[in-house]
């Protein structure tokens, strides 16, 4: 906001001095009071980040609206505080632990708070995952910088929709379980999942939310904690310190949340269902979906965790398997066909390191290119021109020694005359582009070696006749001093 005063607490810009109280949120330093319980807007995190207005809070951490002054770009910033560990100091912002059980746990709960936003990190590039970006230490506390996203919970959206056909909600739930599917194989399990903490953003993509490992982690190491979780989404074994959790546990929550899309009801509570199991199937109440799509969601939401769908691949799969006649969503059907080869970049496995080595290295001057400092260039200056996408063009993959292209910035949304958006896969052009410019670059420098040849001809006869051709070659020249 170069230029530009913006109200600190909801980070309206406007142009000029900003006056107060704001137009958009009604907030004024005048009327503020701080309760001790938060950050007070205008705070300053890590000589860097500057906090807004309060975004939410649970039992364990607390979300803020941030401005980074540093890249002029609006963050989500988490600060790790759980209540029944410790307080905050109303006069310094510093968070304190309670003595004797209460700071082990607290020390315990923040190290898994950071080792998640570390993990996290290893997602930015994925579409339905908020991006951590930053995480650091302060107010003795610790805090995760993460992307900050426009829009709204799935819980807000069915407020006014109440429920969604059953193609909508297999369409809105793919997203989800794509993303499951990348944490599930780092071995973490979100086990927070429910219309709450999907996020539908303004540019139509779905995010997951506010992952709850470290704050289970945090609830089985301590005796004096309570198992906090969400009735109806949560399953059984979540309800006990010592159940067998695992990506069945996922898959019930999304099962659930799903159901809740669906029905427009939330299921009934797990440790209730133990007892009496009253859960009724969609086609009961009236919904209209495809006999095999009811199979497959009523038996991820199985009670028992070993009767239960086991991984979100064959829940996602059991969909995905449902013939067009039963129920496929049209939307599917586009894509799949959009994504068929000779031009499915999804089912691309990357390009190997060595080979792209070996050929670098048979390009001219290309012994002493270094691949991985060229793509670390790109990189840099891709997210110079665009701070806020929080995507990289060059994906590299470590364990599998592959290169890709991030599969995102291959797909155009663009609206269609009747209204409907259609994605293009730009990929084909993508490669045409890069073919045509390796094919003028090569013929130009095989014009430069045969130049170079009649130059070397010329100067052995006849040095004059050789300048004069060098004078008149239609290129440009750049002349040395050497010391020779």
């Amino acid at each position: 906001m170069a230029n530009h005063q913006h109200c600190i607490n909801c980070l309206q810009e406007s142009k000029g001095l900003y006056e107060y109280p704001c137009a958009s949120c009604n907030w004024s330093p005048e009327q503020y009071s701080n309760s001790g319980l938060y950050l007070s807007p205008g705070t300053i995190l890590h000589g860097q980040y500057q906090i807004g207005k309060l975004l939410g809070h649970g039992g364990f951490g607390i979300t803020y609206l941030a401005w980074d002054n540093l890249l002029e770009i609006k963050l989500a910033i988490k600060e790790y505080m759980p209540r029944d560990f410790a307080t905050r100091n109303s006069t310094n912002s510093e968070i304190s632990a309670f003595t004797g059980d209460a700071k082990a746990n607290f020390t315990y709960g923040l190290e898994r708070f950071l080792e998640e936003a570390r993990t996290l990190a290893k997602f930015q590039q994925h579409n339905g995952i908020v991006s951590v970006l930053n995480v650091f230490y302060g107010n003795g506390t610790g805090y995760m910088v993460m992307e900050y996203v426009d829009g709204l919970t799935l819980k807000e959206y069915l407020i006014g929709k109440h429920k969604l056909s059953w193609e909508q909600t297999l369409k809105l739930f793919m997203p989800v379980m794509d993303a499951l599917r990348e944490v599930h194989k780092y071995g973490m399990l979100h086990r927070d999942i429910s219309p709450d903490n999907i996020y539908l953003c303004r540019d139509n993509r779905v995010k997951l939310l506010d992952f709850g490992s470290a704050r289970y982690s945090l609830g089985g190491h301590s005796r004096s904690l309570s198992v906090v979780v969400k009735p109806g989404y949560a399953p059984e074994e979540q309800y006990r310190t010592k159940g067998n959790q695992g990506p069945w546990t996922d898959v019930y929550s999304v099962a659930a949340s799903m159901y809740r899309c669906i029905t427009g009801l939330v299921p009934p509570d797990a440790l209730d269902r133990l007892d009496e199991d009253e859960l009724k199937t969609p086609s009961m109440l009236g919904i209209n979906i495809p006999d095999k799509a009811e199979r497959e969601l009523m038996a991820a939401l199985a009670i028992k965790s070993n009767q239960r769908t086991q991984s979100i691949e064959a829940f996602q799969k059991g969909f995905l398997d449902i013939s067009d006649s039963v129920g496929k969503t049209k939307e599917y059907q586009d894509k799949e066909k959009s994504t068929e080869k000779p031009y499915s970049y999804s089912k691309y496995e990357g390009a190997k390191f060595s080979d792209l080595f070996r050929r670098q290295r048979e390009l001219p001057f290309g012994a002493k290119l270094q691949n991985h400092a060229l793509n670390a260039r790109l990189n840099d200056e891709f997210k110079k021109f665009y701070p806020t996408l929080g995507k990289q063009p060059i994906i590299r993959d470590v364990e599998k020694q592959r290169y890709w292209i991030q599969e995102d910035l291959l797909q155009v949304q663009i609206r269609q005359k009747n209204g409907t958006d259609f994605t293009y896969n730009i990929a084909p052009v993508v490669i045409n582009i890069i073919d045509a410019y390796v094919a003028s670059k090569k013929a130009a420098f095989d014009g430069f070696l045969d130049t170079c040849q009649q130059i070397a001809e010329l100067s052995g006869s006849n040095s004059k006749k050789a300048i004069d051709f060098i004078m008149h070659c239609n290129m440009k020249l750049r002349l040395y001093k050497t010391d020779t």
